[in-house]
C-alpha cells in the first residue's frame, strides 16, 4: 500500500501519453470509481483526499465514501489531478479461517495514490505513482493508469520515465565527486551527505550502508573500479531556496525516488502542515524543484566528463593502494 498521508514515501514514474489531458483523465476516472457498496471483490478510482481508514487493510469492510476527483492547480502553478487507486484481494489465511463466508471477512484492500501532472509537454503527462512494489506496480498501477486512456483513438499509452541520459550509473559517480570536493550542486543546493549507495562490478553487488566517506577502502573501491553499476543512492540535501528546508532522498536509475520523513521544511507556515498534508506536497517539491536543478547540473557539467571523471577514478585508484 502506498498512501502519500503517512510512512515512507516511494514514488515511481510514468509518462502517460494521451490527448485528451487532465479533463479526459478525470471523466476516465469517473467512469471506473471504486464502487460506493461493492457486492464483490472489485477495484477502482477515488480521491486522494478520500479518509485513510478506506484504504486500510480492513477498510474492505467499510462502504466508500469517496470525494470528488477534479483538475487543481498546484502551488507551483502546474495543473494537477489526485486519485488514489483501490483494489480488493482475496487473503488465504482469511479463506481459511473464515471459510465461504462474506467476501469482505476474507479480503484485504490494497491502496496506492497517484498525482498526474501537466508539466507542458505536448500529448504527454507525469504520473507520480505511490509505490514501488514491482507486484503492485505490474498488477495494477500500470493497468489502471492504462485503463484510463485505453478508450482515446488511438488509444493512450504508458511508459516507464527513466531519464537514461541524466539519471545513468555516471550520474552517481558524479554525486560521490562532488560529495569528495565538497562542491555545492548549485547555489542554492548542497549535498550534505550520502547515506548509503549501491553498486553492482562484473554481477557482484555492493552495498556502502553506514554512509559514504572517499577515504575508506569500500567507497574507493566503488570508484576505482570504474566499470560499477552504481546506484540507487541515499543523499541528504539542503535546500537554501523556496522550498527552504532538509531532504533525504533515495534516487533510483528509473527516475523513481523515496522521500523520507526525516525531511523537513524551515519555512514556519509548511512547518505547520499535517502529516497527511506535508508529504503531498514534498512529493511535488522533490519532483518539480529539487531533482530538475539536480540533473541539470548533472547534464550541463562539461568538466566532469572531460577531466574530473578520469582524475577522480585516477585519484581513487591511488588512494586503494595505501590499505
Amino acid at each position: 500500500m502506498g498512501l502519500l498521508t503517512k510512512g515512507l514515501l516511494s514514488i515511481s514514474v510514468f509518462k502517460v501519453r494521451t490527448t485528451a489531458g487532465l479533463a479526459g483523465i478525470v471523466s476516465a476516472a469517473n467512469q471506473r470509481r471504486y464502487p460506493e457498496t461493492p457486492t464483490k471483490p472489485s477495484e477502482g478510482w477515488g480521491s486522494l483526499s478520500d479518509d485513510e481508514t478506506l484504504a486500510a487493510k480492513d477498510g474492505v469492510r467499510l462502504d466508500l465514501k469517496s470525494y470528488t476527483v477534479s483538475v487543481a492547480t498546484n502551488h507551483n502553478s502546474t495543473p494537477i489531478v489526485a486519485l488514489r487507486y483501490y483494489y480488493d484481494e482475496p487473503d488465504p489465511s482469511l479463506i481459511k479461517r473464515f471459510g465461504d463466508s462474506d467476501w469482505r471477512r476474507t479480503s484485504n484492500r490494497g491502496a496506492f495514490d497517484v498525482f498526474l501532472l501537466d508539466e507542458n509537454q505536448p500529448d504527454e503527462l507525469t504520473a507520480l505513482v505511490a509505490t514501488r512494489n514491482d507486484v503492485e506496480v505490474t498488477n495494477y498501477a500500470r493497468p489502471a493508469l492504462t485503463e484510463l486512456v485505453s478508450d482515446e483513438v488511438p488509444p493512450g499509452s504508458i511508459t516507464s520515465a527513466s531519464i537514461t541520459e541524466e539519471l545513468d550509473p555516471d550520474f552517481f559517480l558524479w554525486l560521490l565527486y562532488m560529495l569528495h570536493k565538497n562542491l555545492r550542486i548549485a547555489p542554492n543546493v548542497k549535498l550534505s551527505g550520502i547515506l548509503d549507495m549501491s553498486g553492482v562490478f562484473v554481477g557482484r553487488r555492493s552495498h556502502l550502508s553506514q554512509g559514504v566517506d572517499m577515504y575508506r577502502e569500500d567507497s574507493l573501491a566503488l570508484v576505482a573500479r570504474n566499470r560499477s553499476k552504481l546506484g540507487p543512492a541515499k543523499i541528504a540535501i539542503t535546500h537554501y531556496a523556496e522550498p527552504e528546508g532538509y531532504f533525504e532522498l533515495q534516487l533510483f536509475p528509473d527516475s523513481g525516488f523515496q522521500v523520507y520523513r526525516k525531511s523537513k521544511y524551515d519555512d514556519k507556515e509548511l512547518k505547520k502542515l499535517p502529516v497527511s498534508l506535508s508529504g503531498q506536497r514534498m512529493v511535488q517539491d522533490v519532483w518539480q524543484t529539487l531533482l530538475p536543478t539536480i540533473r541539470a547540473t548533472y547534464s550541463a557539467d562539461a568538466e566532469w566528463r572531460s577531466k574530473h571523471r578520469s582524475e577522480f577514478v585516477n585519484w581513487a585508484k591511488e588512494e586503494l593502494k595505501k590499505f
